[in-house]
């Protein structure tokens, strides 16, 4: 199954599996280029980085909790849950990630053994 999204006002045809990697990489994205803009930290709402995905307000539940939890998954030392309430889709969630990014480093048994 596909799904439209419009995306900076192109018209993209994407699989609906791939939504977890399209918040992941609008999320990267948004903090490169507010990085690259000499910030040293960001404060981003669920709800907004679920619309600059999605090209609307409304929400999906579904997919917003999906966006909320890659938003946590992609907390490093020094970042700030500043805003989880208990509400069930999560987009009042807001994190304050502090830039530049560090590099997470994700070894595996296989890697070590190679070493």
């Amino acid at each position: 199954m596909n799904r439209s999204v419009i995306h900076h006002g192109i018209i993209q045809i994407e699989p609906m599996g791939s939504i977890k990697d399209s918040f992941k990489k609008e999320l990267k994205n948004f903090l490169n280029t507010v990085e690259k803009m000499g910030a040293q930290s960001i404060e981003i709402r669920a709800d907004y980085l679920y619309s600059r995905v999605e090209g609307k307000l409304f929400v999906d539940t579904h997919k917003m909790s999906i966006c909320s939890s890659v938003m946590k998954e992609n907390i490093q030392v020094g970042d700030k849950i500043l805003n989880e309430p208990p509400d069930v889709d999560g987009r009042f969630l807001v994190i304050k990630y502090q830039l530049p990014r560090r590099f997470k480093i994700e070894m595996t048994i296989a890697d070590l053994d190679n070493e």
